[in-house]
């Protein structure tokens, strides 16, 4: 179809489209420069702007058109809703495949963890966790992350409506005083460590994944039993799960 044709023949919301992405594109264009690029006739041009301006979609400053506020605003209410989980399926897939390793997605719902989405090591090893479930906030790496890179005052909040900390294993920290140590190492150093807290036998490492560079959206992390990591270097692995931290937060940012 000729750009003659799709003048003619596209729906108004096609125009509508049409005229947005050419702003988005140009950032200001006069009435004449999009009747030239956009091969629209002058007449439903004129329609589709003062439509576009009336729902303040687009704004005008002298003679240029450019985009409206109301715009940056219903994609910020996009970007809020946005499916996390889709975002991150292939970068978990990806580092579940290059590790082995189990890899767990999870958020703060409330004042607890929950898992968010779970990729299955593809190996014969079974990891006792479901997706939807709620997880202590002390004894797993994903829980530490969450907790560690909140505010402080939501941070407190959590902390105090999850005491007293149930045991699970001989190296859960059920002190109050010890996981406030422990939390200051995570944010130190960027990652969070389940050493067999959890579960006996297991090892659990999580980083944070960003929204906006400075806002904590969710956290990653590997799940495996020890046997799992003796041919992964420590640093490789933590390499591996970074990457695909910073993949997920800059596709949401």
């Amino acid at each position: 179809m000729s750009q003659s044709d799709f003048a003619t023949a596209v729906p108004a919301l096609d125009k509508t489209v049409l005229i947005l992405d050419y702003l988005g594109t140009q950032g200001f264009a006069t009435f004449s420069q999009m009747v030239s690029a956009l091969n629209l006739p002058k007449s439903t041009l004129s329609r589709q702007l003062d439509s576009l301006l009336q729902h303040g979609l687009i704004r005008r400053q002298g003679e240029r058109y450019a985009l409206g506020l109301r715009l940056y605003q219903l994609g910020q209410s996009a970007y809020a809703h946005y499916d996390l989980k889709e975002v991150a399926a292939p970068f978990l897939a990806k580092l579940r495949d290059s590790t082995g390793l189990t890899c767990h997605l999870g958020i703060l719902e409330g004042l607890q963890p929950v898992y968010l989405a779970k990729l299955e090591s593809p190996y014969t090893v079974i990891v006792r966790s479901v997706v939807g479930k709620r997880l202590p906030i002390h004894s797993t790496a994903l829980g530490k992350v969450l907790l560690a890179f909140s505010s402080p005052q939501l941070s407190e909040r959590i902390i105090a409506a999850r005491m007293p900390f149930e045991r699970f294993t001989a190296h859960t920290l059920t002190d109050k005083d010890a996981l406030l140590r422990e939390l200051d190492k995570v944010r130190e150093q960027g990652f969070a460590c389940d050493a067999e807290e959890d579960n006996e036998g297991v090892v659990c490492y999580a980083v944070p994944v960003w929204r906006r560079g400075h806002e904590i959206a969710a956290a990653i992390s590997v799940t495996g039993v020890k046997a799992q990591y003796k041919d992964l270097p420590f640093l490789e692995l933590l390499s591996k799960l970074q990457q695909c931290a910073q993949e997920i937060s800059a596709t949401l940012s």
